[in-house]
């Protein structure tokens, strides 16, 4: 039996007068999980918008870091390896999406 995929949009850019129907809305497109992204002390799940991702895998590991979330855009040729870095370093591989990227993109990871 392997590893069952969640879909976890972020609630980041939601409208946050209206979070429940912003949240209701997602969970009625599919969403598994909802992603609030928490800004106070500790920040558990680093989201990385960068172009080389797998050159901050040594250092948030270090930092202490326990989820690290890579977008599927800048990191194809490179994937397993960076995944297999990730866990390694003790953190949760994730996978983000920019809006106009179709889901079919992250298939080869699930």
């Amino acid at each position: 039996m392997g590893v069952t995929p969640k879909i976890a949009p972020s609630m980041l850019s939601s409208d946050f007068a209206n979070l429940a129907s912003e949240a209701k809305r997602m969970l009625d497109f599919g969403a598994d999980w909802l992603h609030m992204d928490i800004m106070y002390r500790a920040y558990l799940d680093c989201h990385l918008m960068v172009t080389n991702p797998i050159d901050y895998v040594e250092p948030l590991g270090k930092a202490g870091a326990s989820g690290f979330t890579f977008h599927v855009e800048v990191s194809k040729e490179n994937w397993q390896e960076l995944i297999q870095k990730i866990k390694l370093k003790g953190m949760r591989p994730g996978v983000a999406l920019k809006p106009g990227t179709p889901i079919e993109e992250v298939y080869p990871l699930v």
